[in-house]
């Protein structure tokens, strides 16, 4: 009777039954301004629900994410952010539903954030381009605030300053700034580059921060008819409500007590009732009153589960059989196998998680590989001719590229990413063989020799950080050898002439980079061996006639001839030198983006595998078959982003770089988000999800980004000017022709205060933005109309990418700086921004500071929004140059030492957005007391990440893998570095032309030029 009475109600209350328990992952809620509804974001779409709960009501239904509604003031519209075109753009709904019309068309992201007080214009922000006084780093990730017509028409800027979150009420906006790129769901942050809430007066035009709490404060919200605001704050340990009254600010009140996530996405009814979201769920809190969940039914749209790909692009791991006649690959995280006479593929596996790491048999009847679940990584084999797969080894560690053994009774892998073993197949034992160093999973190389009793590496030496190749005997005796002991970077060894050789790749002899961790050439390299000795560095060979930026490297049999890819732009080529005679020929030339060359069994037939595509050569290299990869599989999208979280969360709680993570509970946090999964929609969810998890760790270089694939992807052109970003007439108001851009030409005459009227025959209207004109106009010869006082005259024209307008901006940017120290100075100083920590602003900086500057007397080394890459030692090692002699006659200097370095005083200028090496450069620069650093202190970040694209190419993601210790023993990330003099550049001076923190280096070093002159 009781099993009677479940199923009844079941079947009557099943809706309200599966809602109270299966829906979840409810994002940006946003109250109405009556307090009676609230809107949402639920598996891509908005919905509409009462505030009293219920069911809510879907708003959109598109393959778009929608996000981030915001209500208008009399509640009749809502406006919303949609990637439909490829980027966020703003669109704008009724209220009640019906037909949704787009407002912006740029093609960066823009959000909306609120209405104007009349609600005929919705206020959003994004990064278009800085007022041109504006002395802001033009930056991605330094937006500005806009306003939009309701109807569409023309973007006018608000605030040329980051204002995010903006919302108005009478001559005020309230809004919290932004100073880095830094993932924007992190947690916990106690650093300089951490949010503050911030209020500007329209009518004055002055800004005034409101709260000073080292950590986030972020999302405020006007209320009590704008005396108060309300907003999300870390203050309290984990973002929480807090209230504070524009009459005093500095004293918070916190209004919630949420622990362990984050109360996120705060907004406000005109009655004082507050909305937020907290851990999926979405809350209500009436003043005086503690909050309350609401309870929301609804019916989602049908999400497409399974979908069919195409067999093309990302193939890995392309293995081809001993005989020649298949190859292997993976593709989406499956094993497939293909045929070489007709090129016809099958599905070897199906399973949820990622497959890697193949390896045939020696007979080509099996295939080995890595196989990874929500347990980690297994080594399977597969029986080719019954095509039965079966587990190998499982023993609760991660093993992963198993490798066969030449006489096929043994296999090699690594265990747990760092320890080389060699599993009997047998016995069923494994025995270790070798203990390496990984950043990331699969980056080990090894191989055997053909006799199966040794096995050639490539690993690094301890603390000396430059790759050897080293050889260890397969029976577990004794350690590694250092066969190559050369300091530089040897690498992929091989086995060669049945045993008798060795050969690898070097830097030794090739061409650099001008700074130590960039790109560089490589020869390939031969040592014979003799009976057992395989240490013999005397006999060295170099088999290449030069270096070259080599990918694969194979020898013949005979060791004659040598086979070699060389990168060369976007293609790679095949070159082939007889080893006797040093000639060399080219008969092969394939553009791809991966390539790498096999051998069959025999060495008679050579393979090329350049992406999709298989080229079976002869032994001079010319094609005798070719075929591509094509064909289709069904993959389940739950069940692979189900995998793909798994192995983010296994793959942090593994290779973390520090032990505690940083005091979050990992395995809590890893079953609290995970039981999401369901309610995600796709790869732009996913990303956000897995980010606000990551966050939890408190670290730099964490997060994910992922994508819905749009079918229409704008590109915004750019015409090289900027223009009048308050100017709401018809056509384009120029105030500036960006030096070297499309417009700069001499015979355009083209001067401020010009007008652009009309764009290939269309004329510019005010209800019309201009981002709608240049869209996919990029590289396409564009007819302008320009009107001069009067006159009309028509000019064509070429505009660039957004990227080429970016690069024109820093250069207009950098310009700036430049010319004021040199006027501020009188000549005396020079001045070079590093944007980057590569090769590229090295060779920059170099040029700039031992040539246009080599006679002055201080640099000015401006380091901020510094993005990292791996600089700061030699950067380093040029500023702190010590003469300690001249080169010279009685009455001439010709040269000083070291010539190659800066001995003369410089001062570098930071900031809150100096990131990753560029937070390194700024700790070692203090440590070593090389100059001042002057500006706003550098968060710690000097730490190393580890990146990945996991198996569907979209969903990448990454982690700290390494640490950086200073000499004391700490490490470095969430280590501030404070500048020795602190200048902040106020909202209201660098808005109008006005660089602080480069006027108090121009300053400093002035005054210690002067006294080392004296």
């Amino acid at each position: 009777m009781k099993r009677l009475i479940i199923i009844l109600l079941i079947l009557f209350f099943g809706e309200y039954i599966f809602a109270q328990s299966s829906f979840s992952w409810l994002r940006y809620p946003s109250l109405s301004p009556d307090g009676k509804t609230i809107a949402f974001t639920y598996k891509s779409d908005l919905y509409t629900v009462a505030a009293t709960g219920g069911t809510a009501v879907q708003l959109t239904n598109s393959s778009a994410e929608e996000w981030m509604p915001v209500w208008s003031h009399n509640g009749r519209s809502i406006a919303f952010a949609s990637d439909r075109y490829g980027n966020a753009d703003i669109f704008l709904v009724p209220a009640g539903g019906g037909i949704e019309k787009q407002l912006t068309f740029h093609s960066a992201d823009e959000y909306p954030y609120d209405f104007s007080e009349d609600d005929q214009q919705v206020i959003f922000g994004g990064v278009r381009m800085d007022a041109v006084n504006n002395r802001q780093f033009p930056s991605d990730a330094q937006p500005e605030l806009y306003r939009v017509s309701v109807n569409g028409g023309r973007v006018t800027q608000l605030l040329t300053v980051p204002a995010e979150d903006a919302k108005l009420i009478g001559q005020y906006i309230i809004y919290h700034d932004k100073k880095n790129r830094e993932n924007p769901w992190r947690k916990h942050q106690v650093s300089a580059a951490a949010r503050d809430i911030w209020l500007y007066d329209r009518q004055k035009d002055t800004y005034q921060q409101l709260t000073n709490f080292r950590g986030e404060d972020r999302s405020p919200v006007f209320t009590n008819n704008g005396k108060v605001i309300c907003y999300l704050s870390e203050e309290s340990g984990s973002f929480n409500v807090h209230r504070l009254w524009l009459d005093r600010p500095g004293t918070s009140e916190q209004l919630t007590t949420f622990k362990h996530y984050p109360v996120r996405f705060l907004s406000a009814a005109g009655n004082g009732v507050l909305c937020f979201g907290f851990n999926g769920d979405i809350y209500l809190q009436a003043p005086g009153a503690a909050p309350e969940k609401i309870n929301i039914r609804l019916t989602s749209r049908t999400i497409e589960n399974t979908k069919v790909v195409p067999v093309a692009d990302h193939i890995k791991y392309g293995v081809v059989s001993p005989s020649g006649k298949e190859c292997a690959f993976i593709f989406r995280g499956d094993v497939f196998a293909a045929g070489m006479e007709q090129g016809a593929i099958r599905q070897l596996t199906h399973t949820p998680g990622e497959e890697a790491d193949l390896s045939f048999s020696p007979d080509g009847t099996k295939l080995l590989y890595a196989s990874e679940s929500s347990r980690g990584w297994q080594l399977c084999e597969m029986d080719l001719l019954r095509g039965k797969a079966t587990v190998l080894l499982a023993n609760g560690q991660e093993n992963y590229q198993p490798l066969y053994s030449p006489d096929g009774k043994e296999v090699a892998y690594i265990e747990n990413r760092v320890t080389l073993k060699i599993y009997n197949i047998a016995s069923g034992k494994s025995r270790r063989i070798a203990s390496l160093f990984s950043r990331r999973d699969h980056d080990q190389y090894f191989r055997w020799s053909p006799d199966s009793k040794y096995l050639l590496l490539q690993y690094n030496q301890p603390g000396a950080g430059n790759q050897e190749v080293g050889l260890v005997a397969a029976d577990g005796s004794g350690s590694v050898q250092n066969i190559t002991q050369s300091g530089f970077a040897d690498e992929a060894p091989q086995w060669a002439m049945d045993g008798k050789m060795m050969i690898w790749k070097s830097d030794r002899n090739g061409l650099r980079g001008f700074s130590t961790s960039s790109s560089r050439q490589q020869d390939v390299y031969a040592l014979p061996f003799s009976g057992n000795s395989f240490k013999d560095a005397e006999r060295v060979t170099k088999l290449t006639p030069s270096a070259a930026m080599l990918a694969d490297v194979l020898l013949s049999k005979s060791g004659h001839k040598l086979y070699y890819l060389v990168k060369a732009g976007a293609a790679y080529q095949l070159w082939i030198t007889d080893v006797s005679t040093k000639t060399s020929t080219m008969p092969l030339s394939v553009k791809a983006e991966d390539c790498s060359l096999q051998w069959d069994t025999a060495q008679q037939q050579l393979f090329l595998l350049a992406d999709a595509r298989i080229l079976q050569l002869d032994t001079t290299g010319q094609t005798q078959h070719s075929i591509t990869i094509n064909g289709t599989m069904k993959k389940d999208l739950p069940t692979e982003r189900e995998a793909m979280f798994s192995h983010i969360w296994r793959r942090t709680k593994e290779a973390f770089y520090t032990a505690g993570y940083h005091g979050a509970d990992w395995e809590a946090y890893g079953r609290n988000y995970e039981k999401f999964l369901p309610h995600i929609a796709n790869n732009f969810e996913l990303a956000e999800m897995v980010s606000e998890m990551l966050g939890e760790l408190n670290v730099s270089h964490s997060g994910a980004t992922g994508s819905n694939i749009a079918e229409e992807k704008e590109e915004t052109a750019s015409l090289g000017i900027c223009y009048d970003v308050s100017y709401r007439g018809a056509g384009v108001k120029i105030s500036e022709v960006l030096p070297n851009g499309p417009l700069d030409q001499e015979a355009f005459g083209l001067k401020p205060g010009m007008f652009i009227t009309a764009i290939d025959g269309e004329e510019i209207t005010a209800d019309k933005d201009l981002s709608q004109y240049l869209n996919h106009r990029a590289g396409k010869n564009t007819r302008l109309r320009i009107s001069d006082g009067g006159q009309q005259r028509d000019i064509v024209v070429t505009p660039v990418t957004p990227e080429a307008e970016s690069d024109l901006l820093y250069k207009r940017w950098v310009k700036r700086n430049r010319d004021e120290v040199t006027r501020l100075s009188n000549g005396q100083l020079g001045y070079v921004h590093l944007y980057r920590m590569n090769d590229a602003a090295y060779r920059n900086a170099y040029s700039e500071i031992m040539g246009r500057y080599a006679g002055c007397k201080g640099i000015v080394v401006d380091t901020r929004f510094n993005r990292g890459g791996d600089l700061a030692s030699d950067l380093g090692m040029m500023l702190s140059g010590t003469e300690v002699r001249k080169n010279t006659t009685d009455s001439q200097v010709e040269s000083i030492e070291p010539g190659f370095r800066w001995t003369k005083p410089s001062v570098v200028i930071v900031n809150e957005a100096n990131y990753s090496d560029g937070s390194c450069f700024a700790f070692d620069y203090q440590y070593l007391h090389m100059g001042k650093l002057i500006g706003m202190p550098v968060p710690g970040s000097c730490t190393f990440m580890t990146g990945e694209t996991l198996s569907d190419g979209n969903l990448h993601w990454s982690v700290p893998s390494l640490g950086v210790k200073s000499r004391e023993g700490y490490y470095l990330e969430n280590h501030q570095t404070e500048p020795d003099i602190r200048v902040n550049n106020a909202p209201e001076e660098i808005t109008k032309g006005r660089d602080q923190q480069l006027e108090a280096a121009i300053r400093e070093l002035m005054k210690e030029t002067a006294i080392s002159t004296l």
